[in-house]
C-alpha cells in the first residue's frame, strides 16, 4: 500500500513537471516573448530573493542559473540592453567581466508580459470550467515546491551538481 500510494506520487510529479514545462513553452510561444525575455523574470527573482539591486549580477551567473552558456548569456543580456530592459557595465572588481541590472523599464516589461500571461491564463480556466479554488490549489502546490526546492535531491550520482546541498540522493 505504501508503495503504491508513492508510485503514485512519483507519477504525478512527473507529470506536474512534464504539464508545467508545457504550459510555460506554450504562454511563452503564444504572446511571442522576445529571446532572452526569461532573464527578466530571473534577474527579478535573484534581485527580489537576495537583495541584489546594488550589485546585480555577472553575466557568468547569469548563465550559471539559467543553464545556458556564457556566449549565449551574452548575447541575450546584449538584446535585453538594446531594448532598455537591463543595463550591462562593468564589474567593479573584474575588468574582464560585466554586471547586468534590470531597469525600471526591464521591471514594466516584466509585470507587461506578467500580466498578459495571466489574463490568457486566466480565460483558458475560465473555458475549461475550472474554479478559482482549483487555481488557488495550484498555486499553493507550485509555491511550496519552488520555495522548497533546496530539497530537491538528483536520482542518480552522474545529475549531481557539485554545488548541490545534498551528498546523497533518495533511498
Amino acid at each position: 500500500m505504501v508503495n503504491e500510494l508513492r508510485d503514485r506520487q512519483e507519477e504525478l510529479a512527473g507529470d506536474l513537471l512534464v504539464l508545467a514545462a508545457r504550459l510555460v513553452r506554450r504562454v511563452r510561444v503564444t504572446h511571442a516573448l522576445p529571446p532572452g525575455y526569461r532573464l527578466l523574470s530571473l534577474l527579478d527573482e535573484q534581485e527580489t530573493r537576495a537583495g541584489l539591486d546594488a550589485t546585480g549580477l555577472s553575466i557568468t551567473r547569469v548563465a550559471e542559473l539559467d543553464q545556458c552558456s556564457q556566449p549565449t548569456a551574452s548575447a541575450a543580456v546584449a538584446q535585453l540592453a538594446d531594448r532598455g530592459w537591463v543595463t550591462k557595465t562593468p564589474h567593479p572588481s573584474d575588468a574582464r567581466a560585466s554586471v547586468v541590472r534590470l531597469t525600471p523599464e526591464g521591471r514594466q516589461a516584466l509585470r507587461a508580459g506578467r500580466r498578459a500571461n495571466a489574463e490568457s491564463l486566466a480565460a483558458t480556466l475560465t473555458a475549461t470550467g475550472r474554479s478559482t479554488a482549483d487555481l488557488a490549489t495550484a498555486v499553493d502546490v507550485l509555491r511550496d515546491l519552488t520555495e522548497h526546492a533546496d530539497l530537491l535531491t538528483p536520482t542518480h550520482e552522474s545529475q549531481r551538481s557539485p554545488h548541490s546541498p545534498h551528498q546523497e540522493g533518495p533511498k
